[in-house]
């Protein structure tokens, strides 16, 4: 009888030993799943992140060289300047129609994926660059016969929030590199680094040329008016 009961108690044993190593099997395969579930998800968001912030900030750096290129807030301290000293109306009427920030508006959803204060300020930059987009329509709009202080005024406020989105796309785009640099390691922030010197030098050689072609006109146009009106030059052609 003691014989029975031992081999029934063994059996028993062996019994709920396989239930157990069959849950602590099912335990394990659940666990790993879930470890490489949250690993791919986090490299997957991880990439999101990058590519997002790297697009973002080309787009931002574009902008802000298009502005520089155009040399729309030197225009407007231009007018401003003239129109107080004259009082004569000077209106830029530059029509603005393209939409400069197709990679905001195209990866909105992602946007909140990048470090903090990166996404608000994105926010705001578009705000701002669709208010100064209207404002420079309405400058178009403006007659000839618009008043001269309401003008002054007008471009006074336009080159404000121009400066301040300036600033603003400079501070973001600080934020973004820094970002970036975190993440792509010191050989692509190096070259990035290097293409965006590239960019500025050819954009800082653009200007000085152009500034040295307008200085040879404003010359020229200087000598031939001094060749008509000097008195000498016509006894001497006679």
């Amino acid at each position: 009888m003691a014989i029975i009961l031992d081999s029934f108690l063994l059996a028993a044993a062996k019994q709920n030993q396989s239930g157990l190593i069959a849950v602590a099997g099912v335990l394990s395969g659940v666990i790993v799943t879930k470890a490489v579930d949250w690993f791919f998800e986090k490299r997957r968001h991880s990439y999101e992140q990058k590519q997002t912030a790297a697009a973002v900030m080309a787009e931002l750096e574009a902008i802000v060289q298009i502005i520089v290129l155009r040399q729309y807030q030197h225009l407007l301290a231009q007018n401003i300047e003239f129109m107080t000293r004259t009082g004569k109306v000077a209106n830029p009427k530059i029509p603005i129609r393209e939409n400069f920030m197709p990679v905001y508006t195209a990866n909105i959803a992602k946007i909140g994926l990048l470090p903090h204060p990166v996404p608000s300020n994105l926010a705001l930059l578009y705000t701002f660059g669709l208010a100064i987009k209207e404002e420079f329509r309405t400058l178009c709009d403006f007659t000839d016969k618009v008043d001269g202080q309401f003008l002054i005024v007008f471009e006074k406020n336009l080159l404000l929030l121009l400066n301040l989105t300036m600033a603003l796309a400079d501070e973001t785009i600080a934020d973004l590199r820094a970002f970036l640099g975190q993440r792509l390691g010191p050989h692509l922030k190096q070259k990035h680094d290097e293409a965006t010197q590239s960019l500025s030098k050819r954009i800082g050689g653009t200007r000085k040329s152009d500034e040295q072609r307008r200085r040879q006109r404003s010359l020229k146009g200087s000598n031939s008016m001094t060749t008509r009106t000097n008195p000498q030059s016509i006894v001497s052609r006679k």
